[in-house]
């Protein structure tokens, strides 16, 4: 057939890109099973983090026998838990990009060209506004439904990761 064929298929020139990432750079992400397994393991941190609070005040108690804590006691909590897992962290966050959990299992936060990202941009974009929006009664256990959920997008980016323009990589 001619090559001018006016009935002939579309072509194009297509460049092969990632199958897992649409960023073009020389880092790899992390893998979503990693990723899982690092929240684990800071889940556990921040739960060392409550109970370290909840038991000595008489929190804990009051929980077990069915009393609601008032809302000063729920803000002091959360306020008390989240500097206190910022300030067992900072010093690898700051340097590496990494919790706990994300150096064990050799992962970290890199902005979208994958170079490191400062500690107040991963402490108040990344992760401060998902944590006050899930206190939020009933829309907060959705809005981290949703958060984690967008970890299966194509750039497996979770929702704080858009709001603070960073991605999780391997570490090198």
């Amino acid at each position: 057939m001619s090559e001018n064929n006016p009935y002939s298929t579309p072509e194009s020139e297509l460049e092969k890109k990632n199958a897992d990432t649409t960023f073009d750079s020389d880092f790899e992400l992390a893998g979503r099973g990693e990723r899982l397994v690092a929240v684990i393991v800071d889940t556990i941190v921040r739960l060392g983090i409550f109970f370290a609070i909840a038991i000595p005040t008489g929190i804990w108690d009051s929980l077990m026998n069915g009393k609601e804590p008032e809302s000063a006691t729920l803000i002091m909590i959360f306020v008390v838990g989240f500097v206190a897992f910022f300030a067992i962290n900072a010093y690898l966050l700051n340097h590496y990009g990494q919790t706990i959990g994300k150096r064990l299992l050799g992962i970290r936060i890199a902005n979208l060209n994958g170079d490191k990202t400062g500690l107040w941009k991963i402490i108040f974009a990344r992760y401060l506004p998902i944590e006050v929006l899930a206190q939020i009664p009933i829309a907060g256990g959705f809005i981290g439904l949703v958060d984690a959920l967008m970890i299966f997008g194509s750039e497996r980016r979770c929702m704080h990761d858009q709001i603070a323009g960073t991605i999780v990589v391997k570490a090198n």
